[in-house]
């Protein structure tokens, strides 16, 4: 969302300055956007982005805000940045000629993002300002990309550690519940986010300040995904499985999908079309995660034809690479065609590469 300045507070200057710029009527107003993000919804607050870049337009009065782009999203895992989208778009559109960014880890996840963000801004002639260390990326001085590149670098070794850290504690985390719920005879545990077959617990080792819920196994899941696959009756397994096997409700879910009326009916309906993204309570999984649950629970494939079987690849192995041209070789024992792999039609002629016309 691109907010103005009264939406996020820069309406309230020193007067000085406001008098300063007032009073300088033929400056020409250079157009600057800036860019706030933070990590963590619950935890971080944009006041101290807003404030420091409040302070230095105050003392620039030859630089004139026209957009604000602001988001409470993290950068990890690849997960996209809209604000940051728009930002990029909106430069290309020539709408600002400086952009303004809070901290160099803002501009990407690793050193090679962020270059090539700033390159990008740079074509559209954008400038790019980082706040934390008053330096202005200039491809025409040295020094400022050689202090700007290497706080990249800092930025991303420090996320390095941190990511490494995390892992550490999720694993140490994973081994604290498994000991527990083996003693106390207990389904299997672990730190993340429900898959197929399992649901939401409460985490025995609760902190305060922590929301308290771990993933835990469920057999009733696993026996319906079982008995829905072992069904010869049920002709898409997979459609069906998605259906009746949908992922667990977060029972603190604060788009209140673990709520009830008093019929016992949800007051938030499960279907995807009326839920955000962000929350996967009760939301059908794909087919590729069926198949890989099957995989792991070891039931044998419905399609007798599938390659992935191991009887079949080497009843495969056995032929000669001319079962993949139109032959009688080039079926099944029961008579159904088998596909062909690698090849392509040619005049009509389904030819395979690297075996002569």
């Amino acid at each position: 969302m691109v907010n103005t300045e009264k939406d996020i507070g820069f309406n309230s200057l020193p007067d000085e300055s406001t008098k300063r710029m007032e009073s300088d009527e033929t400056l020409t107003k250079i157009p600057v956007a800036l860019y706030l993000r933070v990590s963590d919804k619950d935890k971080q607050i944009l006041d101290r982005q807003r404030d420091g870049f409040k302070a230095y337009l105050a003392m620039h009065p030859e630089y004139e805000l026209v957009a604000i782009y602001h988001e409470k999203a993290s950068a990890k895992g690849g997960r996209v940045r809209k604000q940051l989208n728009n930002l990029m778009a909106d430069a290309a559109a020539n709408k600002f000629k400086i952009a303004m960014f809070w901290e160099t880890s803002r501009l990407g996840r690793n050193v090679k993002e962020a270059l090539v963000r700033i390159e990008q801004l740079h074509k559209t002639g954008v400038h790019v300002y980082v706040a934390n260390i008053n330096q202005k990326y200039d491809f025409d001085d040295p020094t400022a990309k050689l202090i700007i590149q290497q706080m990249l670098i800092f930025a991303e070794f420090e996320s390095a550690l941190n990511a490494e850290r995390t892992a550490g504690g999720i694993q140490a985390k994973n081994a604290k519940l498994s000991i527990h719920a083996e003693n106390k005879g207990l389904p299997r545990m672990r730190v993340g986010v429900p898959g197929l077959l399992e649901v939401w617990g409460q985490d025995p080792y609760k902190r305060e300040g922590k929301r308290g819920l771990v993933c835990v196994w469920s057999d009733d899941k696993e026996n319906t995904f079982r008995d829905i696959w072992n069904n010869p009756e049920i002709r898409d397994p997979y459609n069906h499985i998605r259906e009746k096997v949908r992922l667990a409700i977060n029972p603190i879910c604060k788009h209140k999908c673990h709520k009830f009326d008093e019929e016992g009916n949800p007051i938030k309906k499960l279907d995807e079309q009326y839920r955000k993204q962000s929350c996967l309570c009760g939301k059908k999984t794909s087919r590729k995660t069926v198949h890989k649950t099957r995989v792991n629970l070891g039931l044998e494939p419905r399609n007798e034809h599938s390659f992935k079987r191991a009887d079949v690849s080497a009843d495969l192995d056995s032929l000669d690479m001319n079962f993949m041209v139109p032959s009688a070789e080039s079926h099944f024992p029961c008579g159904k065609r088998r596909p062909v792999r690698g090849g392509y039609k040619k005049n009509g002629v389904t030819r395979v590469k690297g075996v002569p016309a």
